[in-house]
């Protein structure tokens, strides 16, 4: 509903459902992945394996576009694929993070030493602040105005690298509080004790607790 492309279910030889996008640019039509979604979900029939249902994805499925991009589920072996010169597709390897909810002195201990130093020397000027659902609900004008901040920190981030956002900040700014409301989003943001001003903040996608 936010992303202006298409989409579709896929339905090929053992593949129960596969949700994609179809994006258009000028003539030429793709289809891709989400913005920030970090592989494809990918459902096979039942009684068929994972390695079955992403070989289908490569098939002239009807109604497809030709080129399209999809992420191997994680620990997926890649070379369930075969030859990519053979099969005419490319294998890239793309990395994610996976953010650990340790207790912060347990965090801590397994940073080198000076991070550590540098870490206590100012987590004084910092306030950590976790904004769910149940915030949104409560002060909506406040979290929005929070998430604008953090879109134009990420927006910025995007320019000094020379790239652009996935998706325009208007889109960026909808599809985060609906991942909030929906409690498939977490917003951490990292206050200026003095003055609680933003300095930092990022979304982080997964089901709330």
């Amino acid at each position: 509903r936010i992303l202006p492309w298409k989409r579709l279910f896929i339905h090929a030889p053992g593949l129960g459902a596969a949700s994609v996008f179809v994006r258009r640019r000028g003539p030429v039509k793709d289809l891709v992945l989400p913005p920030f979604c970090p592989y494809s979900a990918v459902h096979p029939e039942e009684g068929v394996g994972s390695e079955a249902t992403t070989r289908s994805l490569l098939l002239c499925t009807p109604g497809l576009p030709p080129t399209r991009l999809f992420s191997l589920e994680p620990g997926l072996d890649e070379s369930i694929l075969g030859p990519a010169p053979e099969q005419g597709h490319t294998v890239t390897r793309r990395f994610t993070y996976h953010l650990s909810t340790a207790p912060i002195e347990d965090a801590v201990a397994a940073w080198s030493s000076s991070q550590r130093r540098s870490f206590r020397r100012h987590v004084a000027s910092y306030r950590y602040q976790r904004v769910d659902a149940q915030d949104l609900t409560r002060a909506s004008d406040t979290v929005r105005q929070d998430l604008k901040q953090v879109a134009a920190l990420t927006a910025g981030g995007y320019d000094r690298h020379g790239s652009r956002l996935p998706l325009s900040r208007a889109g960026l700014l909808q599809l985060s509080e609906e991942l909030i409301r929906h409690e498939r989003g977490t917003l951490h943001l990292l206050r200026s004790s003095k003055s609680g001003s933003i300095e930092a903040g990022v979304l982080t996608l997964g089901r709330a607790g």
